[in-house]
């Protein structure tokens, strides 16, 4: 029998876990219905499922057994002296820059989410041990602190937070000018007042710093699984898309530098 051709395959990838919106996404015909969060592995894994129902329907189609999902590879990644540039912007002058200066570099140093820094504790830090324990994905992981990031936390908790919180139980290890925990969008200004003080031209985010952290990890001789530790990735595939950016860098540094290139 000749075989059809596939309708398109349709999942529909919500932010809400609506079941209402699961049911009304169905009835119009979608295949399957992913509410986010998600991971790449559990994507792969629903379009896997979506092909071979189309295959077992009589339909032309890819082969499920051949999916395989990448993060986007177009990442901004900033060099190692856009780094340091962008982590000498806070002046240590106020109560401000100090705070600010220990979250620029608690956030290189670890690669953590924004959402996992601003979610830290004080009891999350340990300065004698020189790592913070961060929670993400429902999951523990410890990862080191670099000497200077040591430092900025140092001089931070014990004279720069005391006298920015407002509420002695305070909890949270960053706070803002209300003595409240960091948010999201206030951590954000942040770094972008200082992309725009540094005179970057690239557009820098709390994520940027994040893949930055990997790929020069990376370029300076880690493993991938050590990283995929670090990074708090499930899915090692995560993790992976950064050897990619690794070898456009040296692929670039060749084009530049080789005589014959």
């Amino acid at each position: 029998l000749k075989r059809r051709r596939s309708p398109a395959a349709v999942i529909i990838i919500s932010a809400r876990d609506s079941l209402d919106d699961k049911i009304e996404g169905l009835e119009l015909g979608a295949d399957d219905y992913l509410p986010k969060p998600f991971h790449l592995a559990e994507l792969s894994a629903r379009i896997r499922s979506v092909l071979r129902r189309h295959q077992r329907g009589g339909y032309e189609s890819l082969d499920a057994g051949n999916v395989r999902l990448w993060p986007d590879s177009r990442r901004v990644e900033v060099a190692g002296r856009e780094v340091e540039l962008l982590l000498e912007q806070p002046k240590c002058t106020d109560l401000k820059g100090f705070r600010d200066k220990a979250m620029l570099e608690t956030l290189y140093a670890t690669g953590m989410r924004v959402s996992e820094m601003i979610a830290l504790n004080v009891s999350d830090v340990s300065i004698a041990g020189a790592f913070v324990k961060c929670e993400g994905h429902g999951k523990f992981r410890i990862i080191p602190l670099y000497p200077a990031a040591v430092k900025s936390l140092t001089t931070y908790l014990t004279e720069i937070r005391p006298k920015m919180i407002s509420n002695p139980e305070e909890e949270s290890l960053f706070v803002n000018i209300n003595g409240e925990r960091m948010t999201r969008q206030g951590f954000w200004k942040i770094i972008k007042h200082y992309q725009e003080t540094a005179q970057i031209s690239k557009d820098i985010t709390p994520h940027t710093l994040r893949h930055s952290f990997a790929a020069h990890l990376l370029e300076n001789g880690a493993d991938l699984h050590s990283l995929q530790e670090m990074l708090g990735h499930s899915d090692i595939s995560s993790t992976q898309i950064y050897t990619q950016v690794v070898k456009q860098n040296l692929k670039t540094v060749y084009n530049k530098s080789h005589p014959r290139a």
